[in-house]
């Protein structure tokens, strides 16, 4: 099974980001993607079977944190302006959310290779094609989130279903924070 470790975001936030003024369609292609599916990805993990997921079920329950808080920053997107792919919602830098993902890094080095570089940010849409680069950034300069704060209380683990209507995301498990 496809598998991955998130924090999730409120209700309001999620509110919020459905509220985003789409892009014309002429201009460019974008996936959105449902709000209910947004969250931050600490781990992707890929393709794991049960024995493997048992153990991360394991090393994640090891896992001890404080609840924190974490504020929503900037737009932006992946890999950069000029060859757009992923817009996203960035979260502003915070010592716990890197410290909670370099646990589960160290938990699980054992079992995964380690992430190249982990940037803290909400998925917006996945950028299919581009007819005019220009009106994508002028929509990306223009576009004002309102700033928001959510409460991080619990690590999920969840499970990936690809879909013909998109991602079909499962959570198996939670992991209290304290």
């Amino acid at each position: 099974m496809r598998c991955f470790i998130a924090l999730d975001i409120s209700e309001e936030v999620k509110h919020l980001l459905g509220q985003i003024p789409k892009l014309d369609e002429s201009s460019t292609k974008i996936t959105w993607v449902n709000p209910d599916n947004i969250h931050i990805t600490l781990k992707f993990l890929g393709e794991i079977d049960d024995v493997k997921l048992k153990k991360v079920s394991e090393s994640l329950s090891k896992i001890n944190m404080p609840r924190f808080t974490l504020k929503t920053s900037n737009i932006g997107c992946f890999p950069n302006e000029n060859h757009p792919a992923v817009l996203w919602l960035g979260i502003q830098e915070s010592k716990f959310l890197l410290d909670v993902q370099k646990k589960i890094e160290g938990a699980l080095n054992q079992l995964f290779q380690p992430e190249k570089k982990f940037v803290s940010h909400l998925t917006l849409g996945r950028i299919k094609f581009i007819n005019d680069k220009n009106a994508l950034q002028q929509y990306m300069k223009n576009l004002y989130v309102k700033e928001c704060t959510f409460d991080v209380k619990e690590i999920s683990l969840y499970r990936s279903d690809l879909t013909p209507q998109g991602p079909k995301y499962t959570k198996i498990q939670k992991f209290k924070l304290s």
